[in-house]
């Protein structure tokens, strides 16, 4: 990080740097987290549900911090900017320190796929440009300016994952970032719960556009018919999809098992054989927007297809694994939601032998979160996997759906259902023999890298 003095700080987030010979002082980098800070960073507490910062002010204190930034601390000694809001202050001072620097930001959103996105992007733009990305999904109000810090004088892109639960928060990401460009990679249910609707999604994604200028790059999936209705007034628009009128597009898509998928790379004038080492028929799809973003960062369709082979998944999406006894994990419990159960689902039926998939609970879906539940337990039998194991409240929905299309004679899947992963561990560690894949996916709150864990080879 450029170094930057305290003053300058203050002024950056409309602050009150408190009384004192402070005079040179800098800071080097910026941190949230007392257990990760260094000597010489700016501490800052953010407040959340769950936990206050400033609780650990002394702490970041005695840990050697620069300087404080704070909105409940005083201290006549030590150097402490104050504010009404720090979390709000942390994306001031990441709009000013990203305005230090003549480079392009890019924006990545969507309900499923973002961050695998975000991934293939910056691998794609690394065969030209020294690029900064996201580090997994830290793409809120707090990680998102972590992110930003990490910007250096030789840094050419940053590309930058955007997420959101509410209305608003994207906007302020995108007013933070000031995007060159913006890519959306769908509009699912994701969210359903507090926004209530596909079309009001939609609108708190396209508020990524809120921070862009007249004639930036806007980049969405084709497929998607809400994206395609999108209102991108003023802004230049790139299709990407697997519909023959998108700009971008792919033909001949072979899935090679659990080991990728390879397909034909179409643009406008040219086709190109290309692959990732990610399986499943929505990998290809953030593979076209990675690619149409290199596209009009002027790369060739040679160097697009080298970038897509660099791509490496993100901890925790689609990673295969060794199992107990000879079985192969698909170790994808970041996150989930009906999309992405979906397309995981999809990826398992492409595996030999025994096929098992461990469902969790989806969360944040709202009234049909009942509907979407069964849902992906009538899918998961339809699909043909072999044993259904469903874990936590919410799937007692899912195991109803996989028992229904069980008890109809239409699947001759087993469905199992276990109100606790600790037990359902148990059960799959005695259930797994060399041939078998088990597929392992839940929403980020329910913590399945323990079933993961119990499991592993």
């Amino acid at each position: 990080m450029r170094a930057l003095n305290l003053d300058e700080i203050a002024w950056a987030v409309g602050g009150r740097l408190n009384n004192g010979d402070y005079n040179g002082l800098s800071i080097n980098g910026v941190s949230t987290d007392t257990r990760s800070l260094n000597a010489g960073e700016l501490f800052v507490a953010v407040e959340g549900p769950n936990f206050d910062g400033h609780s650990f002010i002394d702490q970041a204190f005695n840990k050697g911090a620069a300087c404080v930034l704070a909105h409940k601390y005083t201290a006549a000694d030590k150097p402490v900017i104050t504010v009404n809001d720090t979390r709000k202050a942390l994306l001031d001072l990441a709009a000013y320190y990203i305005s230090l620097f003549e480079i392009k930001t890019i924006a990545v959103t969507g309900s499923v796929g973002k961050t695998t996105a975000k991934d293939l992007i910056a691998s794609v733009l690394s065969r030209r440009f020294r690029v900064l990305k996201t580090q997994g999904n830290l793409n809120n109000d707090i990680g998102l300016p972590l992110t930003v810090f990490g910007i250096e004088d030789d840094t050419d892109i940053a590309v930058l994952e955007m997420g959101m639960s509410a209305e608003g928060e994207i906007r302020a990401l995108s007013m933070a970032a000031r995007p060159d460009a913006a890519v959306i990679t769908n509009i699912g249910v994701s969210h359903m719960e507090t926004l209530g609707s596909r079309e009001a999604i939609l609108r708190a994604k396209c508020e990524v556009f809120a921070g862009m200028g007249p004639g930036g790059a806007v980049f969405l999936n084709g497929g998607d018919e809400l994206l395609r209705a999108a209102d991108t007034a003023g802004l230049k628009t790139t299709h990407f999809g697997l519909t023959p009128d998108c700009d971008v597009t792919a033909e001949n898509i072979k899935k090679l098992g659990l080991t990728g998928v390879s397909f034909t790379l179409c643009g406008k004038d040219f086709k190109i054989d290309a692959a990732v080492n990610m399986p499943g028929t929505h990998t290809v799809i953030n593979a076209l927007a990675a690619s149409a973003v290199g596209l009009s960062f002027g790369l060739s369709p040679e160097e697009i297809r080298d970038g897509l082979l660099d791509f490496k998944p993100t901890v925790n999406r689609l990673n295969i694994k060794e199992a107990l006894n000879g079985a192969v994990i698909i170790d994808d419990v970041y996150n989930a939601s009906p999309d992405s159960v979906k397309a995981a689902l999809e990826v398992l039926t492409g595996a030999d032998g025994r096929k098992i998939c461990v469902l969790g609970d989806m969360m944040e879906l709202g009234p049909q979160s009942a509907l979407f539940h069964e849902e992906a337990g009538c899918e998961a039998a339809r699909l043909g996997i072999n044993i259904i194991i469903c874990v936590g409240e919410r799937s007692r929905d899912t195991f109803t759906g996989a028992h229904k299309e069980i008890e109809s004679g239409r699947s001759k899947s087993v469905a199992s259902y276990f109100p606790d992963k600790k037990i359902a561990a148990a059960y799959l560690s005695g259930l797994l023999k060399k041939g078998d894949t088990v597929l392992v996916k839940a929403s980020r709150a329910m913590a399945f890298e323990d079933i993961v864990k119990e499991i592993i080879h």
